[in-house]
C-alpha cells in the first residue's frame, strides 16, 4: 500500500471551528521600543577642548584656563562614544592665582583611561583605569608643587540594567609619584574609590567619589578626598561644569566652560 504524502505546494486548510475559535481570542499587537546600544560616531562631540574656569581654595581665587587635543572624559556627552569611558592624552590645565600673583600648571596628563563595563553574572567584565602624568601634590601645602605620578586600579561596577541613569563602582588602586617635595623624593601605595554616576537627563550628569589612599613606602603618609561634580550641556560641544573637591581639610570648588571642536 503507498503512503499518502502530503503536497508541499497543495495550502494547509484549517477547519471551519478552530478558525472561529482563534477568531475569539484576545490579542492586541504592541510596537517595543527597541533599545539603543550605541549611536552613530559623526554625533559625538568635537576630539579637541577648550577649558577656561574661575575658583577657590581655601587660601585665593584662580583662573583656569586648559587644553587637550583628545578625545573624551567621563562627564561629557557620551553620544557617539562608549558610554561611561573616558580617553585623553595631553590634558594641560593652568592656573593663575590671584593672591600669589603667579602662573602654575595644576596638571599635564600624558594618558588618562577610564573604562567601565557594568557587571554581569555571564560576563563578568572589569571596569578599569590608567593615568600617568604631572599632577598638583594636593594633601598637603607645598605651593601648588608638582609631582610625576602614575595610577592604576580595577574593580566593579553596576547597573540595574543597560538603561539605567544610575551606576556605582568600587575599585582598587595603585599609585606612585615623585617630586622633590617628598620625604626621600618618592612614595609609593595605594587604596580605593567609591563613587556614582547619575544622569538626571541627557544634558544633567553628576558624578560623586570618595577615595582613600595610603602611602607606606618613600614619603609614608595617608588621605581621605571627596568629589562632586556636575555637568549641564549647553549643546554637545558646549558645557558647563561646577566641582568641589576636599581632601582631608583642604577645599577647593570651580566653574568652568568648556567648548570642543
Amino acid at each position: 500500500m503507498q503512503d499518502k504524502k502530503s503536497d508541499p505546494a497543495k495550502p494547509l486548510k484549517i477547519p471551519h471551528a478552530i478558525l472561529v475559535e482563534r477568531s475569539k481570542l484576545k490579542f492586541k499587537h504592541e510596537e517595543k521600543e527597541s533599545i539603543r546600544f550605541s549611536s552613530p560616531p559623526e554625533s559625538a562631540h568635537g576630539t579637541d577642548r577648550i577649558r577656561v574656569g574661575i575658583g577657590a581654595n581655601d587660601n585665593e581665587f584662580f583662573q583656569e584656563i586648559g587644553y587637550r587635543p583628545t578625545l573624551h572624559d567621563l562627564m561629557a556627552i557620551d553620544d557617539g562614544l562608549k558610554k561611561d569611558s573616558q580617553f585623553l592624552f595631553f590634558d594641560f590645565v593652568g592656573r593663575y592665582y590671584y593672591e600669589s600673583k603667579r602662573f602654575r600648571v595644576d596638571r599635564f596628563k600624558l594618558i588618562d583611561i577610564i573604562s567601565f563595563e557594568p557587571y554581569e553574572p555571564i560576563f563578568a567584565k572589569r571596569s578599569w583605569k590608567l593615568n600617568l602624568g604631572v599632577d598638583t601634590i594636593r594633601d598637603f601645602d607645598c605651593d601648588y608643587c608638582n609631582s610625576f605620578k602614575g595610577n592604576a586600579g580595577t574593580g566593579y561596577s553596576y547597573k540595574t540594567d543597560y538603561q539605567s541613569p544610575f551606576m556605582v563602582y568600587l575599585l582598587a588602586e595603585i599609585d606612585g609619584e615623585t617630586s622633590d617635595q617628598l620625604e626621600d623624593d618618592f612614595r609609593v601605595g595605594g587604596g580605593a574609590s567609591l563613587g556614582t554616576l547619575i544622569d538626571l537627563s541627557d544634558n544633567w550628569r553628576i558624578q560623586l567619589s570618595a577615595m582613600y589612599k595610603r602611602f607606606p613606602l618613600g614619603d609614608s603618609s595617608e588621605y581621605f578626598r571627596y568629589d562632586a561634580k556636575m555637568r549641564y550641556a549647553l549643546d554637545k560641544d558646549v558645557d558647563l561644569r561646577l566641582e568641589y573637591l576636599r581632601i582631608d581639610h583642604k577645599d577647593e570648588g570651580k566653574l568652568s566652560l568648556n567648548i570642543y571642536f
